[in-house]
């Protein structure tokens, strides 16, 4: 492979992502223990952060409660999966968002949300250490189901 990195994220067992970085595209690979899981849609949003631990709780509640109905909410958005590991040093937090294209990420429709935060966003923000977001388009894809735990 002819990767320019490889970054792994090993959340609770059996469950590790991989993200291979070429100089033009990503693909994400989600491994369930020995089975592969597919994505939906032609492209993806990877985010990795940390959450300060006294704001865990609070992230974790606006995280189910709005952020993630909201995001999946926005045409083309077609699933939403939030990853943890509290065993590593950063990017304890991840999620992954299948779109139906690589423009869904940067349409009228997800710059409005992004750029027109909720009170509730506004507030747990702050909290949020080591943030990194790449909209990727999915090259290839395998394996059955949509996994989950």
């Amino acid at each position: 492979m002819n990767l320019a990195t490889l970054n792994s994220i090993a959340l609770s067992s059996p469950v590790t992502v991989s993200i291979g970085l070429w100089p033009r595209a990503s693909t994400l690979f989600v491994n369930f223990g020995s089975v592969l899981m597919a994505l939906k849609g032609g492209a993806f949003l990877a985010i990795w952060h940390d959450i300060d631990p006294p704001q865990q709780e609070e992230y974790m509640e606006w995280h189910t409660r709005e952020h993630m109905p909201e995001r999946v909410s926005i045409p083309g958005f077609s699933l939403g999966k939030r990853l943890i590991n509290h065993d590593l040093n950063t990017y304890q937090y991840g999620t992954i968002y299948c779109g139906d294209e690589l423009e869904v990420f940067r349409s009228p429709a997800y710059l409005k949300r992004l750029n027109n935060p909720t009170k509730w966003t506004l507030r747990v923000q702050p909290a949020f250490r080591n943030f990194l977001r790449i909209a990727c388009e999915r090259l290839a894809s395998s394996g059955f189901g949509e996994g989950g735990a």
